[in-house]
């Protein structure tokens, strides 16, 4: 206009405006800050109230139901004949969680931004494949490959899962005998994905090289019984797309040269992003998702604006890591601003459809949203208007998606309580098995009755139980090295003998310049408290065992007692190391921690080797940390309040009790006091049947 200067009146329509009314709300919408007040006067226009006529603004807690209110709002379109419906947004999580759960109603929308290649079926194999090779030693990642739907190996897929499922309960369970076939053929892919590796342990390699070697390996490993890899992996959208894909990498790959193979698998998962798999038949020809320039032009009956929030409408300015603002405005570039302005100008045009709905979501993956600063002009203007802002925003969606999945009726789900046949109930208790009988008899009916034992993870990273087991085994060699006084140089010693366990363990590195530092307060501190004088010989890691008649039913009581101190003057103190949290006094006497105790009893009873007719002179729980405290001592005297005998009669009734047919084995019934074995928590449904408190403690 400057250019062939002429002034804005002398510009004509370029056709006539057929909702004037709203044209003007949507101009007072965008009305700059400097002339704002002029909102004034806008109260009771009836003009601008009547244009606001199929505008309405969906608010919903999660994004998760205002993609459901969204598709149900897009579904209860298709009830009227030629009606169509399109969703413009930015965000593509809100994009692809409407698409899914449009398919509840046998609903597939055509989504103009498509699905990322990386995200489909065949972009996931690939980039499974080239995760296991970079990660060889990691068991999830190949177990992970061995599972996708690709994965077969010249077998039928019933045969080729049967085995990945073995394998995999092999991998678990460290202690069973391998099968010696199952390992020779999931071996041969190892060695297969070993060629691969080595490719991308190369400080230098040929890109064209290394993706060649990813796609003949991934058609060999698709390849069935029956068909060939390369019928089965490039067929499909997704399997176009990616054959299109490689073939542009493949043509492109000689001019890219040489690269890092570490950098492989992030830059062919970044290249995969960038493509896109749609739908080439079989979407519904009345919805669509669209991004906002591709809707531009378009036109529908309803449009839905998704997640009117700020970070989305506008997006966030981005800086610019090579051009700073002063230089871009220097060299006559666009400042990021002219995006907002852009942004802006397509909502002015989305609001003039005949019905919209704005939606947005209160909290997106957890983290509460802010409005969109143009909503927030629109309640603005909407107050000032003196509009009723209730009957703006509709809830007759969100809560028809909140009762979507409603059932009709609840149930009270009340803990387990299984009675098993005394002929099924255990016989042979260990001290920790009698102290989770006490805490939760359900564990005890899992473990030792339906013989249920928890699986190993993958991949196990070290812990703090691998910490507590290392510091146990370093103690134990130190007093088998010294069984009676302690050296001279003590302390240096229990160093040694750390360093090498630390050693023979392979720590990494990262971890053990946490451990090993700890360890060593831990190592002054234990020497510092370690008392010897009327000691004369130490035995470590010794088991004993008491068995009882009840009812004409044994029942036996085994423990291991860490260390137990031969003493001088005929007796023993026995000694409980814990590198944890070691239990109250008052749990220790009320009976809710009965190893130390039971020990005691054992050896009262004269059932630990070489240690017959001596007396009991103290119980220790000793907490090895790494400070030397008071604390980390609890001295129990057997003969106060004849604890022992306390304990007897304690264990008897308990056992007593559970020889009852009709006893049964109750899911933590003592809620103060929960075990620390939780491996079966997940078995008794105990997430269903807890209730929470109003102050966040579980009520059960």
């Amino acid at each position: 206009m400057e250019h062939l200067l002429i002034s804005r009146e002398q510009i004509g329509n370029f056709c006539l405006p057929q909702n004037e009314a709203r044209e003007k709300f949507i101009s007072e919408i965008m009305r700059p800050a400097s002339v704002s007040d002029d909102w004034q006067k806008l109260h009771n226009n009836q003009d601008l109230i009547a244009s606001l006529e199929g505008i309405s603004l969906l608010e919903s807690k999660t994004q998760r139901d205002e993609a459901l209110a969204i598709a149900l709002k897009m579904r209860e379109i298709l009830n009227t004949p030629e009606k169509t419906a399109a969703l413009i947004t930015y965000d593509r999580n809100l994009a692809r969680r409407v698409a899914s759960e449009l398919e509840r109603f046998e609903i597939k929308i055509d989504d103009s931004a498509g699905l990322p290649l990386n995200l489909s079926p065949i972009g996931i194999f690939l980039r499974l494949m080239a995760e296991a090779a970079q990660n060889i030693d990691s068991d999830i990642n190949f177990i992970s490959l061995m599972k996708n739907p690709f994965m077969l190996f010249h077998s039928s897929a019933a045969d080729f899962r049967k085995k990945v499922y073995d394998y995999e309960y092999e991998l678990r369970k460290k202690n069973t005998v391998p099968n010696e076939n199952l390992s020779s053929f999931f071996q041969v892919i190892k060695n297969k994905l070993i060629d691969f590796a080595e490719l991308l342990d190369l400080p230098q390699v040929s890109f064209e090289e290394i993706i060649k070697k990813h796609i003949e390996l991934a058609e060999d490993f698709a390849t069935s019984d029956e068909t060939a890899g390369k019928k089965f992996l490039w067929r499909g959208d997704a399997g176009k797309c990616a054959a299109k894909f490689i073939t542009k990498m493949l043509e492109s790959a000689q001019f890219l040269g040489l690269i890092n193979g570490k950098d492989y698998l992030q830059l062919f998962s970044e290249l995969m992003s960038f493509e896109s798999v749609r739908a080439s038949y079989g979407t519904h020809p009345r919805l669509s998702i669209l991004g906002p320039i591709e809707a531009r032009l378009c036109h529908f009956d309803y449009v839905i604006l998704g997640e009117i929030n700020e970070g989305i409408w506008p997006k966030p300015e981005q800086a610019d890591m090579w051009m700073s603002r002063p230089m871009k405005k220097d060299f006559g570039f666009s400042l990021p601003e002219k995006n907002i302005g852009i942004l802006g100008a397509d909502l002015c045009g989305f609001l003039t459809a005949d019905n919209v709905i704005l939606t947005r979501a209160e909290r997106v993956d957890g983290a509460p949203m802010k409005k969109s600063r143009w909503l927030l002009r629109i309640e603005t203007v909407l107050r000032a208007m003196g509009s009723n802002i209730k009957a703006f925003k509709s809830a007759k969606l969100s809560q028809l998606a909140a009762k979507l999945d409603m059932p009709e009726r609840s149930l009270t789900i009340t803990p387990p309580a299984p009675c098993p046949p005394l002929s099924a109930r255990p016989k042979k208790l260990s001290a920790s098995a009698v102290d989770l009988l006490v805490a939760d008899p359900y564990s005890v009916f899992a473990k030792y009755i339906l013989k249920l034992y928890p699986l190993d993870d993958l991949d196990i990273p070290m812990d703090q139980r691998d910490y507590g087991t290392l510091i146990h085994g370093i103690v134990e060699t130190f007093n088998n090295a010294y069984p009676q006084q302690l050296p001279e140089n003590a302390l240096d010693m229990l160093i040694s003998i750390g360093k090498r366990c630390f050693d023979e363990s392979n720590i990494e590195q990262a971890l053990r310049a946490f451990w090993w530092p700890k360890f060593v307060k831990t190592a002054m501190a234990y020497i510092a408290l370690e008392n010897r004088f009327d000691t004369e010989k130490i035995y470590n890691e010794i088991e004993g065992c008491i068995s009882y008649n009840l009812s004409g039913s044994d029942i036996t009581f085994t423990a291991k007692a860490d260390r137990i101190d031969n003493l001088r003057t005929d007796g023993v103190n026995i000694i409980d190391y814990k590198t944890g949290k070691i239990p109250t006094k008052k749990q220790v006497m009320s009976g809710h921690a009965l190893q130390l105790l039971l020990e005691g009893l054992i050896a009262k009873k004269g059932n630990f080797p070489n240690l017959s007719g001596k007396n009991i002179n103290q119980l220790v729980y000793w907490h090895l940390g790494d400070k030397v405290s008071p604390k980390n001592i609890l001295i129990i005297n057997p003969k106060e309040d004849n604890v022992l005998e306390k304990c007897e009669e304690y264990i008897l009734k308990l056992i007593s009790t559970f020889n009852f047919e009709n006893t049964p084995y109750y899911s933590r019934p003592i809620p103060k006091y929960l075990p620390k074995n939780r491996d079966y928590e997940h078995l008794a449904r105990v997430k269903e049947w807890s209730v929470q408190d109003d102050d966040g403690g579980n009520d059960e």
